[in-house]
């Protein structure tokens, strides 16, 4: 459903005409008209990029879906993986571009411009996959509200429809969800084949919020291991 603070954020993105820069997780970045900002909530997933049990090791592929300014995928680039950042606001993907030019990590992260999974080839597989997913299931009128509005939760099902094709073998998910759109649509329901885990909160503008590690169930694992040797 519509959400009033939802579409004030948009009305602000909207008004936007020049570039501006922000300072987010140790790193400044700049944000394109039409492009979502990144905000307190994608900390969280740097945290989980440097969990010592679970994070980013160097040489991982990561797979940053839904990209934005590029924020996400500069910091994985930065530990010493190699991205594939997506997104369809071709907006977002020039920024992404830039952000990556400006942190000097242009050569680890390939940018690609497209809806769900398709821009990814069908060979590629990766160790985690980054989802920062708009708020609310309604209706988008353009590129810009699907930034925060994710019509009949298309983003989140293409994730977890398509998750287990791509991750490798012990391959993980970085996310986050906020408490009250986690009361009204669980996670959970979105696939029944993974493993949740609550690895981070915080309260941002007082409301909770998550960051969830995403593990294929065992015998999912087992059957994606025997299945490739």
């Amino acid at each position: 459903m519509r959400n009033e603070k939802v579409d004030n954020k948009l009305n602000k993105i909207r008004q936007v005409r020049q570039p501006y820069g922000i300072y987010m997780g140790g790193i400044s970045i700049v944000v394109f008209p039409k492009v979502y900002p990144t905000s307190e909530l994608s900390e969280l997933i740097c945290e989980c990029m440097d969990d010592p049990n679970f994070g980013i090791r160097k040489g991982d592929r990561v797979l940053d879906y839904g990209t934005g300014t590029g924020f996400l995928a500069v910091q994985a680039a930065l530990r010493g993986a190699t991205v594939v950042a997506t997104d369809i606001n071709p907006y977002a993907v020039k920024c992404a571009e830039e952000n990556a030019h400006l942190h000097s990590v242009s050569s680890r992260i390939t940018i690609r411009e497209g809806d769900g999974f398709s821009p990814l080839r069908s060979d590629e597989k990766f160790d985690i996959i980054v989802a920062e997913l708009p708020w609310d299931c309604a209706h988008a009128e353009d590129v810009v509200e699907l930034s925060m509005y994710d019509p009949e939760f298309h983003m989140r099902k293409i994730l977890f429809k398509n998750a287990l094709e791509v991750l490798q073998p012990h391959g993980r998910i970085f996310m986050t969800y906020a408490r009250f759109i986690q009361q009204r649509y669980p996670i959970e329901q979105f696939g029944e084949s993974f493993i949740y885990r609550v690895v981070r909160e915080r309260v941002i503008k007082g409301e909770p919020h998550y960051a969830y590690l995403i593990n294929p169930a065992p015998a999912i694992n087992l059957r994606t291991a025997s299945t490739e040797s």
